[in-house]
């Protein structure tokens, strides 16, 4: 089956999705929309196919306008049967627009509070995956986060001692966009 997962420029829009393509690559055909220059070269190396110009600006209206045609050149000619969308304005068209042509569409949103993009998408996707549990949000299922295979659980008592962190109180702050 082709599979098409449509992402934001950004790590955190790009390794939910690389995760998910290394677990369900058998038997598909996956194809990454990416449209960051650096982290498409890291896509490349699991020998996924990536599409999606990559611009050396951020302009809304430019931009805007070429992913509106280039969303309708990716669903016609590359033919996904399923599209998922890991949230950002780069991946807006090819998940609307493949909602409109009737391509099974879903969006997942790993953040507590969903981003603009996928709010509006809401509307128009099968399903919606969840990384916390919210219940206002209809059609979701809550799927957690999805980890690298690299990165690996250890105790909180090992991880302070590892980091220096034996007496002293530790806050963590991690993530960025609507989780920051």
């Amino acid at each position: 089956m082709r599979i098409l997962l449509a992402t934001d420029r950004s790590a955190g829009h790009i390794f939910p999705a690389l995760t998910l393509a290394k677990k369900i690559k058998e038997n598909n055909k996956i194809y990454f929309f990416a449209t960051s220059k650096l982290l498409k070269e890291y896509i490349n190396k699991d020998e996924f196919v990536v599409l999606g110009k990559s611009f050396n600006f951020r302009s809304l209206l430019i931009e805007g306008i070429f992913r509106f045609f280039e969303a309708i050149y990716i669903i016609l000619f590359k033919r996904p049967k399923k599209i998922i969308g890991f949230g950002g304005r780069d991946s807006f068209f090819l998940v609307l627009l493949g909602s409109i042509f009737g391509i099974d569409t879903f969006i997942y949103e790993p953040n507590v509070k969903m981003g603009k993009a996928n709010k509006i998408l809401s509307y128009f996707v099968k399903k919606i995956f969840l990384g916390f549990p919210n219940d206002s949000i209809k059609k979701s299922i809550v799927v957690g986060i999805p980890l690298r295979e690299n990165i690996k659980k250890i105790p909180k008592d090992e991880a302070k001692r590892i980091l220096g962190f034996l007496d002293s109180p530790v806050i963590f702050f991690f993530g960025g966009s609507q989780g920051s």
